[in-house]
């Protein structure tokens, strides 16, 4: 079976012209261009968002299917980085893993820290 892990993120793009050429590099990449394979993925090029979401998943760093979403938050550091004149990008990244004490949790910019929060409970079979 395997550890599992939940993970979700989501990168928000303020910058309609950036998104694009944001988008049209990391689909073009081969390191980023398997994470848009991935159902688990969401595009919404309205809002300028990408959303992921993944429930009890092997989240190992050196699978290439993991490892393509770690380098397009990396790309959205870059394009932070390279256009620091302006707020051009924001994501929020965690994960928490079967262990109680094992949580991960990246950002860059200035996220909605509303969008992703943890909520551990306790589940009884008699309620």
């Amino acid at each position: 079976m395997g550890y599992r892990s939940d993970v979700a993120y989501k990168i928000t793009f303020h910058n309609k012209d950036l998104w694009n050429v944001f988008l049209i590099e990391a689909k073009a990449k081969p390191e980023t261009r398997l994470c848009f394979e991935d159902e688990d993925l969401k595009v919404d090029h309205e809002n300028c968002e990408i959303r992921f979401l993944s429930q009890a998943t092997k989240w190992y760093s050196d699978y290439p299917e993991v490892k393509c979403h770690d380098l397009l938050l990396e790309l959205v550091d870059e394009y932070n980085e390279r256009n620091q004149e302006q707020d051009v990008a924001s994501y929020l990244f965690k994960r928490i893993g079967e262990s109680d004490d094992d949580c991960e949790e990246r950002h860059g910019g200035d996220p909605d820290w509303d969008d992703i929060y943890l909520s551990r409970q306790l589940v009884v079979s008699w309620a």
